[in-house]
């Protein structure tokens, strides 16, 4: 979602799009996590939402729906409901390990590095626009850099005189 969401603000459009994602017969259940965890090992911000959603068994499902034809079904209603988010499927344990390994969740990454985060954004946009035209490449994203919210922090520290008694 946008970087600057609040939790409450972006905790609704949670709530709607664990009710999209169950409405699918498919689907089991839908259990949603908004922004980071607090053990802290995961540093996104509210705008981030993950969903884990346990498929009943493959062999009760409508004939001709498979697992790839339901995330296309999934993603394009997605996109029709929340224009301008970005959304991506994974499996649970294959995001943690691809995330642990490279820092970024997703099979392959780009990472760029550089002092001008704007320039650093603009050449992001400019990869992703050519890896769009690669056959087979599919939920292109950018790890956004810019535009979220900080708070700076000046700590003064005031020291007392020291005593003449202690010279």
């Amino acid at each position: 979602m946008p970087a600057s969401i609040s939790l409450e603000e972006g905790n609704a459009y949670v709530n709607r799009m664990r009710t999209l994602l169950k409405s699918y017969p498919e689907v089991k259940t839908v259990i949603s996590q908004d922004g980071r965890p607090d053990d802290g090992t995961d540093a996104t911000g509210f705008f981030n939402a993950e969903f884990f959603v346990p498929l009943i068994p493959f062999d009760t499902w409508p004939k001709g729906v498979n697992k790839e034809n339901l995330t296309e079904t999934i993603s394009a209603k997605m996109q029709e409901e929340f224009p301008g988010i970005e959304f991506n499927f994974s499996q649970y344990i294959e995001d943690n390990v691809e995330e642990a390994s490279s820092g970024v969740k997703g099979q392959n990454s780009v990472k760029l590095y550089g002092n001008d985060l704007a320039t650093l954004e603009k050449t992001a946009k400019q990869i992703q626009e050519v890896m769009a035209t690669v056959p087979g490449i599919t939920d292109l994203s950018i790890f956004k850099a810019l535009g979220q919210p900080t708070v700076k922090l000046i700590l003064i520290v005031a020291v007392p005189p020291v005593m003449a008694w202690l010279r």
